[in-house]
């Protein structure tokens, strides 16, 4: 028997323009900043908004050459520095909780900005209730999502839900009776059907599911919602 979801779970709202864009970023990564603008003031007197690469050279020469305490000193803050936006940004979020994840929608209609905040216009208009998207990052209260087909936005946290959940993207997915080699099919999945399971039962390459009460195993490559680690 076949398995299948409804209708679209997308409203096009229409996209951002590369304005918006440059305007997300600048207020996402001005934290980065602030913390080598006053490194820069204070050790040296540098004006860091001089610090182009045609004014390099003259700023360079016009400075005493410094101590070997101070060049010292000056590295390892760099690199305590560096070290931590780092493994702060790329592998943990606002939450400290590891990015990329997956979590799952909390409601049927959801609205995704292009910034993170109300006054960013809306995206898209998600309309499926548990539909799984993957976090990949994180400002303030908000979360940059992305969805099965690439489309990405940015989602308030309160309206995402920890529930993980699984989604058939391959057109012919089936359900099967067992992990292994040899399990037989028990019924066919449809693109976008959504299936319920937990992470401690995926193994030997596929996760034991359930599709709309109709429990079995699905192969990993064959479903969005895991990441390639799990």
């Amino acid at each position: 028997r076949n398995i299948g979801p409804g209708a679209d779970h997308r409203q096009d709202m229409n996209g951002c323009d590369s304005k918006e864009a440059i305007d997300i970023k600048r207020k996402i990564k001005i934290k980065h900043v602030l913390p080598f603008l006053s490194l820069c003031t204070i050790l040296y007197g540098i004006d860091p908004f001089k610090l182009q690469a045609p004014n390099m050279k003259k700023i360079l020469k016009s400075r005493k050459k410094m101590p070997q305490r101070t060049s010292i000193g000056l590295f390892f803050l760099f690199s305590v520095l560096t070290s931590f936006l780092v493994s702060t940004d790329l592998v943990y979020g606002a939450t400290k909780r590891p990015v990329p994840r997956f979590v799952s929608l909390r409601s049927s209609e959801i609205k995704m900005r292009v910034g993170p905040g109300r006054e960013y216009p809306v995206k898209w208009v998600l309309q499926r209730k548990e539909l799984p998207v993957k976090v990949i990052a994180e400002y303030d209260t908000w979360r940059q999502v992305e969805c099965h087909d690439g489309t990405t936005g940015w989602i308030h946290q309160s309206l995402l839900t920890g529930n993980r959940t699984l989604m058939v993207i391959h057109e012919k997915c089936k359900l099967l009776s067992s992990a292994n080699r040899d399990a037989h099919n028990t019924a066919k999945l449809t693109p976008l059907t959504l299936l319920s399971f937990k992470l401690k039962n995926c193994k030997s390459g596929r996760c034991y599911v359930n599709a709309q009460g109709t429990k079995g195993w699905v192969p990993k490559d064959q479903v969005w919602g895991l990441l390639q680690s799990e």
